[in-house]
């Protein structure tokens, strides 16, 4: 299956993210789900 991957700047904003487009499967360093991973840059400080 492809999916389309989304590359946000912290964790927050992935999540953030992620609910609005239904990415709600959490994996090790990002969110998949509806076709979609949604990924960060760096870790919240």
């Amino acid at each position: 299956m492809k999916h389309k991957l989304v590359i946000a700047e912290k964790p927050s904003v992935a999540l953030s993210i992620s609910k609005i487009i239904g990415a709600n499967g959490k994996r090790d360093g990002y969110y998949e789900g509806n076709g979609y991973r949604v990924s960060w840059c760096v870790e919240d400080t």
